[in-house]
């Protein structure tokens, strides 16, 4: 793994934040992390170094992310993050023990993702949820079911090729699924499940 020092931590989290914004979350840094040529200090790294992910921000002059609040793609991004980090259908408990400090609370996935259903804010992301007593509830798509499921929701959309945040906008409300997640994993990207729903 790379080694950094302090300056080159506090110049990633400075760089991030003049290219993201403030205040600068985890989940932000993490996207933005993902488009950098080199790589970077991850937030763990940060965390490691100044003790949390407020004061190593704190060190670089980046005001930090306010505990608590979290836009609908940081409470995803969180979601699926852990999800991949354990082993098996996700459970509450699993999530609390894999998330990080500035990671929101099971309850705040729950409710904003779930409408209060810990299985149903599991499956709008595509994971495989369980209760803490166990009982998985393995969601049922196929690369057919997929393309069904998205092209059923396009046929009612005015624009032919909506942008991915409007799919996660109708998604979100109920409206429709897959996940990001579930469509890569059986079909591809939405600009592949798209294009194969588009052909002539």
């Amino acid at each position: 793994m790379p080694t950094y020092t302090d300056d080159g931590v506090r110049f990633a989290l400075r760089a991030a934040a003049e290219d993201v914004g403030e205040p600068l979350t985890q989940a932000a840094y993490r996207a933005w992390s993902e488009g950098q040529p080199q790589p970077v200090p991850t937030p763990p790294t940060v965390a490691d170094r100044w003790g949390t992910w407020k004061d190593g921000c704190a060190a670089a002059d980046v005001e930090p992310g306010t505990p608590g609040t979290y836009t609908d793609e940081e409470l995803l991004d969180a979601l699926q993050r852990v999800a991949e980090q354990s082993d098996g259908p996700l459970t509450r408990a699993t999530y609390l023990q894999y998330a990080g400090e500035d990671d929101p609370h099971a309850d705040t996935v729950t409710a904003r993702l779930g409408g209060g259903n810990w299985a149903a804010a599991c499956d709008a992301v595509g994971v495989v949820a369980a209760t803490d007593r166990g009982g998985a509830r393995m969601p049922d798509w196929t690369p057919a079911t997929v393309l069904a499921a998205v092209g059923g929701w396009l046929a009612a959309q005015d624009d032919s090729r909506p942008s991915w945040s409007t799919y996660v906008a109708a998604m979100r409300a109920g409206d429709c699924r897959p996940s990001q997640r579930t469509m890569k994993r059986h079909v591809g990207d939405w600009q592949d499940v798209l294009d194969l729903l588009t052909e002539e």
